[in-house]
């Protein structure tokens, strides 16, 4: 089954936190060995269909295997100052899916007249800084 990168729905809620929880017991990637939720998190979980958040997943069939999320950085203030973080589990590394979902959600964030959005990573490539990533994401959009 191919992987789909589409918007986080209910059913996805336990698939999402044990891929969360993997990447974060991975080490070095997250600042927590397992998903600690901050409120802005818990609240995309719950509600997952608000016009204030962007939260995707890549689903390989049932299993959710990387997630890209765009949250207001002072939640619950209603802000114009986001935070962008992705996720991906080691077997869909590599694929393209990481650039697939930034991209839908720098859209997003254009589309919603985002005025900031601070980047928080878990997988760039060895020789990437997050300014290299964003700046090649943008040019690509441009193309």
């Amino acid at each position: 089954m191919a992987v789909v990168v589409s918007l986080f729905s209910g059913v996805d809620r336990e698939s999402l936190v044990q891929a969360i929880d993997e990447v974060c017991g991975e080490g070095g990637w997250m600042q927590t060995t397992h998903f600690e939720p901050s409120l802005a998190w818990q609240h995309a979980l719950e509600v997952p269909d608000l016009p204030h958040h962007l939260l995707l997943v890549a689903r390989d069939g049932g299993r959710v295997g990387g997630w890209c999320r765009l949250f207001p950085r002072d939640y619950p203030k209603p802000s114009d100052n986001f935070e962008l973080g992705i996720g991906l589990l080691p077997a869909y590394r590599g694929q393209g899916l990481g650039q697939e979902m930034v991209g839908r959600a720098l859209d997003w964030a254009l589309a919603h007249r985002i005025g900031h959005v601070a980047v928080s990573y878990t997988h760039l490539r060895a020789h990437e800084t997050v300014l290299d990533l964003v700046c090649r994401l943008l040019l690509a959009k441009k193309k």
